[in-house]
């Protein structure tokens, strides 16, 4: 058998010893694009209380001392630095993949022409013309599906090739979101009695330099709404991409 690959376009004719058309199939397989992820609207969370992170030490590094209280309570704490939480128990968050994927397409062309008479017996098997160009000047033996070549072909080039794309790609289920550590909020204080400075310090979630804090309160008064975030900003999509009834070619 004669072969020749080559990029997607017309093949050349086959003639000769090898004028009988036995494959025109596909090779290779572009399968570009990916699913891009958002995030709905969280479902069931529940706002805990209010968690005052205190720490000895600039930037909120080390161990913490925590100080549990209300929302819009004021507090005396005392710290080098601090981060307020309000924390997130339960509910979810929906995930939202939109698919941005090319059809899959074939790369390359293969054509396979057969058809030439065995000569004069040769010492093992049978002789034959060697195919001309622009085919390839080996020859070639052919099994439908991804199969391994038979000894004597082991060492040359396998090749295998298809009639179509099967894509099976999908979108849904790929894309992943999380809560946030924290609802949203701020806190403010100062160094006044019962936070009568009321300056805003930092949102909820947010280390800040506490230092002349004495007083604290925490607030989700205006506080944007609860968001989910995504996993990645893209994600590859589910499933795969196979070349449809498959045919393997092994060549000297």
């Amino acid at each position: 058998m004669a072969l020749r690959t080559a990029g997607l376009g017309a093949q050349p004719g086959c003639a000769g010893a090898y004028a009988d058309l036995v494959w025109d199939l596909d090779i290779g397989i572009d399968a570009s694009g990916s699913c891009a992820c958002s995030c709905g609207d969280p479902v069931g969370t529940v706002c805990e209380s209010l968690l005052i992170h205190q720490f000895d030490a600039p930037g909120c590094g080390g161990a913490p001392t925590d100080l549990q209280t209300v929302e819009g309570q004021c507090v005396s704490v005392s710290a080098q630095s601090m981060r307020v939480t309000k924390p997130i128990t339960g509910g979810s968050c929906p995930a939202v993949a939109t698919a941005q994927l090319d059809p899959a397409t074939p790369t390359g062309s293969l054509r396979a022409c057969g058809g030439a008479l065995p000569g004069d017996a040769c010492e093992i098997g049978a002789c034959v013309d060697a195919p001309a160009e622009p085919f390839a000047t080996g020859l070639c033996v052919w099994h439908s599906g991804d199969v391994k070549c038979p000894p004597g072909y082991d060492g040359g080039e396998r090749i295998v090739a298809f009639d179509g794309v099967v894509d099976d790609r999908d979108c849904e289920g790929a894309c992943t979101c999380v809560l946030p550590e924290t609802c949203t909020g701020n806190a403010r204080g100062g160094d006044a009695q019962d936070c009568a400075s009321g300056v805003e310090l930092a949102d909820f979630g947010v280390c800040f330099d506490s230092t002349g804090v004495t007083e604290l309160r925490g607030s989700q008064e205006g506080a944007p709404a609860l968001a989910c975030t995504a996993g990645a900003p893209s994600v590859p999509p589910v499933g795969t991409v196979t070349g449809e009834a498959p045919v393997t070619f092994c060549c000297l």
